[in-house]
C-alpha cells in the first residue's frame, strides 16, 4: 500500500481584516438599519396614497389607427412622420396588423394631384 501524500500549505492570501475596527456582525446591522429606513417600492417617498398618476402614453399603433380612421385617410409619409418608422414598417403594420389581426377594412387610394396613397378604415359596409 502507498502510503497518502501530504497535504501542502494553501498559498492562497489570509482575508484581509476590516481596519475600521468594526465586525462583519455591525456591518450587517447596518445594511439591516439603512433597508429599514428606505421607502416602501413601487411609490416614491412623497407620493401620496390618492394623487392622480401620469396618463399613459398613446402607443404608436393607436395613433396610426386613429388617422386611419379619419374620413380623409392619411398618407405614407404622415404616418413616417408620426410614428418615424420605415415605409415598409408602415406598410406592415396596415397588412398584418389592422387587416389580419383587427380585421378591419383598408382602402387605398391614389390622389390625383400628387400621386401619394392614402390609406383609410372603411366601414364593412361600404368595403
Amino acid at each position: 500500500m502507498k502510503a497518502k501524500p501530504k497535504h501542502r500549505k494553501s498559498t492562497a492570501k489570509p482575508k484581509a481584516k476590516p481596519t475600521n475596527g468594526s465586525s462583519p456582525k455591525s456591518s450587517a446591522r447596518a445594511v439591516k438599519a439603512a433597508k429599514a429606513v428606505r421607502a416602501p417600492r413601487g411609490r416614491s417617498p412623497g407620493a401620496k396614497a390618492g394623487a392622480a398618476a401620469k396618463p399613459a402614453r398613446e402607443s404608436k399603433q393607436a395613433q396610426v389607427l386613429s388617422l386611419l380612421k379619419e374620413k380623409a385617410g392619411a398618407s405614407l409619409e404622415q404616418m413616417k412622420a408620426l410614428t418615424g418608422w420605415q415605409s415598409h414598417t408602415v406598410r406592415g403594420f396596415i397588412s398584418g396588423v389592422v387587416k389580419k389581426k383587427l380585421g378591419l377594412a383598408v382602402a387605398s387610394e391614389r390622389v390625383k394631384d400628387s400621386g401619394d396613397r392614402r390609406y383609410r378604415i372603411v366601414s364593412a359596409a361600404s368595403a
